[in-house]
């Protein structure tokens, strides 16, 4: 039975957690921005949602699987570092001569990723003890349901992190105004420069619907020219559009306008 209810209380936790921070990392943007439509890979947002409820609640279960303390927690790190690795997969280039270099370097990137979760997964394996524990001793709802409730304030409180800056949200708002002002133009000569110069067949590419991304590393891959701005703010705004286009505006920062470019 103590198993049992072990068991049971890391599924549930591990299910409430996921819950939580899929849903205040997903949704956070758009509780603020309530008018824009993110770009959010892999499956958008309530397909994300349901993937961290899914992650978290298979960690909660193989975290509280086994009778003790220190496997339980071994597995569950071992678990949650297999995760990410292949969430990394992609990224890595596997081609004939270096693949196994790949391989190795994977292998060894598990490594800190195991680390790294071992001290979170320690906290979940501890939170299904100690349920277990109290349910065992019947303890009252008052003192079983505490701990839970601080982890989910504390796991929403990190997931609120995923919130773009204000500087962000600005230029986000000013993409879309951009988008949803322009593209009601009929004549081609009264766009913004930053449209009418640089992105030909604006009006033409830029319908439908349409996800945002705001990015602030690697930019310079697009070669955009834009005048210059406050160090520091320089970020480019993505648009998505549902027909494959794809329209980046680099914002020197919250004030200058920007440089645009159709690829």
């Amino acid at each position: 039975m103590n198993d049992a209810h072990r068991r049971g209380a890391g599924l549930i936790l591990g299910f409430a957690l996921g819950l939580v921070y899929g849903a205040v990392s997903q949704l956070i943007n758009s509780f603020f921005l309530p008018d824009i439509s993110f770009f959010q890979p892999p499956l958008g947002a309530w397909g994300n949602i349901a993937l961290w409820i899914v992650f978290a609640s298979v960690l909660g279960l193989v975290t509280a699987w086994v009778t003790e303390t220190i496997a339980g927690v071994l597995w569950g790190s071992a678990f949650s570092a297999l995760v990410l690795g292949v969430i990394n997969l992609p990224s890595l280039k596997f081609t004939g001569p270096n693949s196994l270099g790949v391989i190795v370097g994977l292998i060894f990137l598990l490594l800190p990723m195991f680390g790294l979760v071992v001290p979170l997964v320690a906290i979940l394996r501890w939170a299904a003890n100690r349920e277990m524990d109290l349910c065992a001793a019947r303890a009252s709802f008052r003192q079983r349901v505490w701990v839970p409730v601080v982890l989910l304030i504390v796991v929403g409180w990190i997931g609120s992190f995923a919130l773009y800056s204000p500087e962000a949200r600005v230029v986000i708002v000013k993409m879309n105004t951009l988008i949803q002002t322009d593209r009601q133009e009929t004549d081609p000569a009264r766009l913004p420069s930053m449209l009418r110069n640089e992105v030909p067949g604006f009006l033409v590419r830029a319908g439908g619907p349409y996800t945002l991304e705001w990015k602030n590393t690697d930019i310079n891959r697009y070669a955009i020219p834009r005048f210059p701005g406050k160090p520091g703010e320089e970020a480019a705004v993505i648009a998505r559009f549902e027909n494959g286009w794809m329209l980046v505006c680099i914002f020197p920062d919250t004030q200058v306008e920007p440089g645009c470019k159709g690829f």
